[in-house]
C-alpha cells in the first residue's frame, strides 16, 4: 500500500514534469539559473498520549518558516493520520525551513475553532506550538519528506496536546457544534486555579488546573460540557440557579437548575468517551463513579430525583446507551438527545424531558425511555401520570401502571368519563369460556369485573377523542406470567421486560416455551381496524408490544407465558 506522504510525493513530481514537458513543447529548453524551484514540505506529526503511547496528531495546525529569516511560508492542518502538507513554496535555499504544530484547530463552514491556550491568551495567537529544528535544504528539492516528528514526551506542552485532542473529540460527536472552544491551561500553576468554566455576555472559555488533564480526559470533557451548553443556550438562557462549591455527584442539589447543568456536563463527557465511568485527576485524590449501575436504594447515594448531577447524568446515559439493566432496556443513541438539546433552552431536566420525550412519538412510545429515567430515580410523565389517548369509537388498553386502587369496570368508565371521555361500554375476553363478559355505564348493567394486570379490555368512547390520564406504581420488573389458554387470548404486559417485543419476536418466546401462538392482532384506533402479524408464513406487521396496549393473540397449546 502507498502511503499518504508517497502518494502526494509523486502527485507533485508528476506535476512538474508536466510542467517541463509543456514548456519544452513550447520551445522553451532553458530555464533561467535564478529561476525560483518550488518546494513542498511533508510529513507526519505525533504526541505522547495518556497511555504513553504515540500517536497521530490529528487536525493540528501548522505552518512552515523560513528559519533564518523567521519568515512565514505557508500554513495547513495535519489529517487523521497526522500526515501534512505544506507548499508549494519557493526554496529558500540554505536559509532552510522549519514546521511548527500548534493546538488550535478551525472548521469549515462557519470558522468555529477548538485550541489549547496560555493562562493569560485571549485567541488564536495563544495557542501553545512545538517547532522542529532546522530542516536543512540544498536549494534543488522539490520535495522534502521530514519524516515523522513527535512532541517530546517529556516536553513542558504535552498536557496542551491532550487538552486540544479532547476537544476534537467533542467537537467532532455531534453534527453540528454550534460554536468554539477554547481552553486556558494553566500550565505553570502561577494561576492557581481548578477546573471550571468561565463565561459571560462577551466571552466564554474553559480553565484548566495545571494537572488537570493528567490521568483522563474526563474533567476536560467536562467542562467542554458546560461550554457546549453556553454556545447552545447563549448568556441570556443559561438557566439559573447557583451551583454550590462544592457540589457532589450524590448529593441534591438547591436547585433543579444548578442540577441540569452539572447533570449535562457529566453526561457529555460519558457520551464522549462512550464510557459510563467518570473518572477524575490524580491531583484530585477522588474515586471513579460508574454512572450505569446506581437505581434506587444505592449505597453511598445520598439523594434521588433530578435535583441530584449524577442521577441526571445516569439519565442520559441510559437513554444514549445500550446496555439493559433493571428497568432501563431503551437505547436510542444520541441524535435525539442532541435533536432536542440544540433546539431548545431549558432550564431544568425536567423542561428538557417535555421536549425530549416527543421525539420518540406517541404516549405509548415514550414508556421504555420514561423507564429508563426511572432506574435512575427520576419519575416524569407518562410514569408519574399514565396518559391514554382515546377516539370516538372502539379502543383496547392494558394497565401502564398499578393503580394505588384497583378499578373495576365501573370506576374505570366514571374516571374517564370524568376527564371528558364518554365511555359507554367496557369488554373483557373471558379466555377459559370463549366469550366476552360486558358492562354498560348507562344502564349499569352486566358484570362489573375488576381491571387488572395482564389483560387487555375493550372500551367504546362514544363522544369526541379524549385523554385519560390515571396515576400509579411502576409496573414490577420481570419475571412475570401470563396464562395462556387453547383459542384467543386478550393479554397485556403485566411486567416491564427485559426484552422489547415485536409481534414476532412474542410469538416466538411463546412457542419456544411449549406454547403454539399463530396469530397476534393489535386493534389500530385511528384506523379502525385490526393490524395483524401470521407466524406461518410470517405474514402481515410485526408491531411493536408496548406497555399499556392490548393485544389479540390465538394460541393452539395451552401454556403459561414466563416474561424475563
Amino acid at each position: 500500500m502507498i502511503s499518504g506522504r508517497l502518494r502526494r510525493r509523486f502527485t507533485v513530481t508528476l506535476s512538474m514534469v508536466v510542467v517541463l514537458f509543456l514548456l519544452s513543447a513550447l520551445g522553451v529548453n532553458q530555464v533561467l539559473a535564478d529561476d525560483p524551484v518550488w518546494l513542498t514540505v511533508v510529513g507526519q506529526w505525533e504526541y505522547y498520549d495518556r497511555d504513553d503511547t504515540w500517536v497521530p496528531a490529528k487536525t493540528f495546525n501548522v505552518k512552515l518558516y523560513n528559519y533564518t529569516t523567521s519568515q512565514y511560508l505557508t500554513g495547513g492542518y495535519t489529517d487523521s493520520n497526522g500526515d501534512f502538507e505544506l507548499g508549494p513554496v519557493e526554496n529558500p535555499g540554505s536559509d532552510g525551513v522549519r514546521v511548527k504544530i500548534f493546538t488550535r484547530a478551525k472548521y469549515a463552514p462557519d470558522d468555529y475553532y477548538t485550541m489549547t491556550i496560555s493562562p493569560g491568551g485571549t485567541g488564536w495567537s495563544h495557542a501553545f506550538a512545538v517547532h522542529t529544528t532546522k530542516i536543512v535544504l540544498n536549494g534543488t528539492e522539490t520535495i522534502k519528506d521530514i519524516g515523522t516528528r513527535r512532541v517530546s514526551s517529556q516536553g513542558t506542552y504535552k498536557d496542551a496536546f491532550w487538552i486540544k485532542d479532547d476537544l476534537r473529540h467533542g467537537f467532532e460527536l455531534p453534527p453540528d457544534q454550534p460554536g468554539s472552544f477554547f481552553a486556558r491551561w494553566d500550565y505553570a500553576g502561577a494561576e492557581g486555579w481548578g477546573n471550571s468554566f468561565t463565561h459571560s455576555a462577551s466571552s466564554a472559555y474553559i480553565r484548566i488546573h495545571e494537572h488537570g488533564a493528567e490521568d483522563t480526559p474526563d474533567s476536560v470533557l467536562h467542562e467542554m460540557g458546560h461550554n457546549v451548553m453556553y454556545n447552545a443556550y447563549g448568556e441570556g438562557d443559561w438557566p439559573p440557579g447557583q451551583v454550590p462549591s462544592p457540589h457532589f455527584m450524590k448529593v441534591e442539589q438547591p436547585t433543579e437548575g444548578g442540577a441540569w447543568k452539572e447533570g449535562w456536563a457529566h453526561s457529555w463527557l460519558l457520551t464522549v468517551t462512550d464510557d459510563p465511568v467518570r473518572d477524575y485527576p490524580g491531583y484530585l485524590q477522588m474515586a471513579a463513579v460508574n454512572l450505569e449501575t446506581p437505581t434506587w436504594n444505592t449505597p453511598t447515594w445520598n439523594d434521588d430525583g433530578e435535583k441530584v448531577e449524577g442521577r441526571v447524568a445516569g439519565a442520559l446515559w441510559d437513554i444514549y446507551d445500550e446496555t439493559d439493566d433493571d428497568y432501563d432496556t431503551f437505547e436510542d443513541g444520541f441524535s435525539s438527545i442532541w435533536a432536542t438539546f440544540s433546539s431548545q433552552t431549558a432550564d431544568t431536566f425536567a423542561e428538557f424531558w417535555d421536549e425530549l420525550r416527543e421525539e420518540f412519538g406517541e404516549i405509548r412510545a415514550q414508556v421504555r425511555p420514561a423507564l429508563s429515567l426511572y432506574q435512575s430515580t427520576i419519575i416524569f410523565d407518562p410514569l408519574l401520570d399514565f396518559e391514554v389517548e382515546l377516539v370516538d369509537g372502539w379502543n383496547t388498553i392494558g394497565l401502564g401502571l398499578e393503580p394505588p386502587v384497583a378499578y373495576t369496570a365501573s370506576t374505570l368508565a366514571a374516571d374517564i368519563n370524568s376527564q371528558g371521555g364518554s365511555i359507554t361500554q367496557v369488554f373483557v375476553w373471558d379466555a377459559e369460556a370463549g366469550a366476552w363478559d360486558f358492562w354498560l355505564v348507562d344502564p349499569p348493567y352486566g358484570e362489573n369485573f375488576d381491571i387488572v394486570l395482564g389483560k387487555g379490555y375493550l372500551l367504546n368512547n362514544d363522544g369526541d377523542p379524549s385523554t385519560w390520564t390515571y396515576e400509579g406504581e411502576v409496573l414490577p420488573l420481570g419475571p412475570g406470567e401470563v396464562p395462556l389458554v387453547d383459542g384467543w387470548n386478550f393479554i397485556a404486559l403485566p411486567v416491564v421486560s427485559e426484552t422489547i417485543y415485536t409481534a414476532s419476536t412474542m410469538a416466538a418466546e411463546i412457542n419456544g416455551q411449549g406454547g403454539d401462538a399463530t396469530e397476534v392482532h393489535w386493534w389500530d384506533p385511528e384506523a379502525g381496524t385490526w393490524v395483524f402479524w401470521l407466524v406461518v408464513p410470517q405474514t402481515g406487521t410485526d408491531f411493536e408490544i408496548y406497555i399499556g396496549e392490548a393485544y389479540l393473540l390465538d394460541n393452539d397449546d395451552p401454556v403459561d407465558w414466563e416474561i424475563e
